[in-house]
């Protein structure tokens, strides 16, 4: 049972992308698919949160201005993830954006050493440099970005997906010494909404509204000035706040009860390979050799990172909200 919810967590996890992917078909510029991704996970999460809020607020610390303030940062930090993640999708392949986005550790481990002055062992160095030569093989060809856009810029996407990877990095290294002090629950209450609220912002001072103005029949999504996005974008929506991030999200949690944080972290590295298979099957998405090989290096990298004895401890925080 355990070992099928700890899989389950990652197809679910892994399916974002392709939900993104397909969201953004429909008409959705990356900022709003976000901020309304975000907006509606807040407001799916809001029941548990008052009722598991109420139980346990007297056994935990009251959050302190300061304590806010850095949730907060870290909720726009989130916020940032997606939005740069989902911008990578329109650029680069499933398979190549999410490994991208998987060097998270590599990054949180960086974070770490800069929050602590620790420096990391000479493990952790050499997951970095084999993680950074699968990179390079990942990125160094474009065969499966021809059906892409021919608009699309793999160096766009590239940039993205990592700057993607260093903001759910920042997230958790943030968001850590919370998780046992105020609890999980509370953490994402504080995050979610000020990740919704920070891209709502950023799409406004942006500029690129497709998406963002709602129909008076909420039937469907204002796209431009000329046309409306039909019904069927609300679904992707929907699906993107209920499986990647509450089902999945929940079920990496529960796994953290049944399994060590290591082993769990470890397990995070099949959300890759499992998206990467989704695209193959359905987005005919077929990598190259080389990316096949270079993401074996690059996830043997992360793994190594992930089980060094001298990481950050915050690594070990596997709960990727996607």
């Amino acid at each position: 049972m355990r070992y099928a919810v700890l899989i389950f967590s990652q197809i679910a996890v892994a399916s974002a992308a392709l939900l993104a992917r397909w969201g953004m078909a429909l008409g959705f510029a990356p900022g709003p698919l976000t901020a309304w991704r975000l907006t509606a996970a807040s407001v799916f999460l809001l029941p548990a949160i008052l009722m598991m809020d109420r139980r346990r607020s007297k056994r935990k610390e009251p959050v302190s201005w300061s304590d806010a303030l850095l949730l907060m940062g870290a909720g726009a930090a989130l916020g940032a993830h997606f939005w740069s993640w989902f911008a990578s999708l329109n650029h680069i392949s499933v398979a190549r954006s999410t490994l991208l986005v998987s060097t998270t550790p590599l990054w949180a481990g960086l974070g770490g050493w800069l929050m602590t002055r620790r420096a990391p062992s000479r493990s952790f160095w050499g997951a970095l440099a084999v993680a950074g030569v699968g990179v390079w093989m990942v990125t160094s060809t474009d065969a499966a970005n021809v059906a892409l856009d021919p608009g699309a810029n793999p160096l766009i996407g590239d940039v993205s997906a990592t700057f993607g990877a260093v903001c759910i990095a920042a997230y958790f290294v943030m968001t850590a010494p919370f998780q046992e002090r105020i609890g999980t629950l509370r953490v994402i209450a504080w995050t979610y909404p000020s990740a919704a609220v920070a891209v709502w912002l950023g799409v406004i001072i942006h500029g690129n509204l497709d998406g963002v103005v709602v129909s008076p029949t909420l039937t469907a999504v204002r796209e431009g000035a000329d046309r409306w996005i039909g019904g069927e974008a609300w679904l992707a929506v929907l699906l993107l706040a209920l499986i990647p991030q509450l089902a999945g999200h929940t079920a990496l949690n529960w796994s953290l009860k049944h399994f060590s944080a290591g082993a769990v972290g470890a397990a995070t590295l099949l959300e890759p390979v499992f998206a990467g298979l989704l695209a193959w099957i359905i987005l005919r998405e077929q990598p190259a050799a080389i990316q096949i090989v270079g993401a074996c290096v690059l996830l043997a990298g992360v793994g190594w990172a992930l089980l060094s004895g001298g990481r950050s401890e915050h690594v070990a925080q596997p709960t990727d909200p996607q």
